[in-house]
């Protein structure tokens, strides 16, 4: 993933390699996530089960999770480590980070509630909410 969304922006540019690799991100996270939460065991369910897949996958990958539950039921994950964009900096850095919060984004939009999927980016980290999403 780190060298087709670095290749693909020498190729088309910047802003329009970011739109499709991000695109394709969030598709591969639609058609993949029941093989992804097979492989962690993870169901079909809500913000709980949905923050369960994403916290086997996170740490899967050697990176570290602190989640929480708000008193509306919203699931938080802070993500720590960052492996997929350990060594890149600057404009790279967020592109890759963009395309991988899509990944996840639409692995979460393949569950068959609806979930309001937000991802907020600080320096190190990652910080995911998960809320039942309106119909």
């Amino acid at each position: 993933m780190r060298n087709g969304v670095a290749g693909l922006g020498e190729v088309i540019g910047r802003d329009a390699g970011r739109a499709q690799a991000s695109r394709a991100a969030r598709l591969t996270g639609l058609q993949n996530y029941a093989a992804m939460a097979e492989a962690v065991g993870g169901i079909d369910g809500g913000p709980d089960a949905a923050a369960d897949f994403l916290v086997a996958m996170f740490a899967g990958m050697g990176d570290d999770c602190i989640r929480s539950r708000d008193e509306d039921g919203t699931q938080r994950i802070v993500q720590s480590g960052l492996r997929i964009v350990r060594g890149l900096d600057g404009a790279l850095r967020e592109d890759m980070l963009e395309s991988w919060t899509e990944l996840w984004r639409g692995a979460i939009q393949a569950h068959r509630a609806f979930i309001q999927v937000e991802c907020d980016r600080t320096a190190e980290h990652l910080i995911w909410s998960l809320r039942p999403g309106l119909v």
